[in-house]
């Protein structure tokens, strides 16, 4: 269980996106009416870029 997302967006057409912070990583996990479609990871470093 990772908890709570940092972050949650709702989009058009039932597309949600939320974020969670993991050690130095974040994760971006998509959802399309509530199925994962896409986990986006990347560290904490290339964020601040």
């Amino acid at each position: 269980m990772i908890g709570l997302p940092k972050n949650f967006g709702s989009f058009d057409y039932g597309i949600e996106a939320g974020n969670w912070k993991l050690s130095d990583c974040l994760v971006e996990i998509w959802f399309k009416n509530q199925i994962c479609t896409e986990v986006v990871m990347a560290k904490s470093s290339k964020l601040s870029e």
